[in-house]
């Protein structure tokens, strides 16, 4: 079944029993961290922060951010999410950052995201890098080691998604 079918299928089904993306969503509560670097999303850290601006803030003060807007429909963010979760085993020192824009638009609207796959780099809370739309593993592992200034670490992973 191909995408637009498939969120036409889910959007019915939400539609007709009051459900709502996050509570369909498979790839919201997949990972929340994996070996290596760690990929977090937004959501899990409200309630820890109070608020999605705060866990936001605190979450990209300090150490490297990589931040991934995205949506559940959205086919080039589902193409992504894979090579960011094998990015995150490269790079260690680096948190992946993933803002769900249908859940938390404001912050989105603030960073100036107009579309999506939207990732913005920040280094000790500094934004130094955006880049939109998706790109293949080794454009994003050239642009983390140029943006970062970090190194990757070998690992083995599989070349599918690139």
């Amino acid at each position: 079944m191909n995408t637009y079918r498939l969120t036409l299928l889910l959007s019915a089904i939400m539609m007709t029993s009051g459900l709502t993306a996050r509570e369909v969503s498979p790839r919201q509560k997949s990972i929340t961290s994996v070996t290596g670097g760690k990929v977090v999303y937004l959501s899990s850290l409200v309630k820890r922060y109070g608020s999605a601006q705060t866990a936001f803030n605190t979450t990209v003060a300090t150490g490297k951010t990589v931040v991934d807007f995205y949506a559940d429909w959205c086919g080039p963010c589902n193409r992504l999410s894979p090579i960011l979760n094998q990015l995150a085993q490269q790079f260690p020192d680096v948190t992946f950052l993933k803002v769900d824009t249908e859940q938390f638009g404001s912050i989105a609207t603030n960073h100036g995201v107009r579309g999506i796959p939207v990732l913005l780099f920040f280094n000790d809370g500094k934004k130094v890098r955006t880049e939109v739309g998706f790109k293949n593993r080794n454009e994003l592992t050239k642009i983390i080691t140029s943006a970062l200034q970090v190194t990757k670490r070998s690992v083995l992973v599989d070349d599918e998604q690139d």
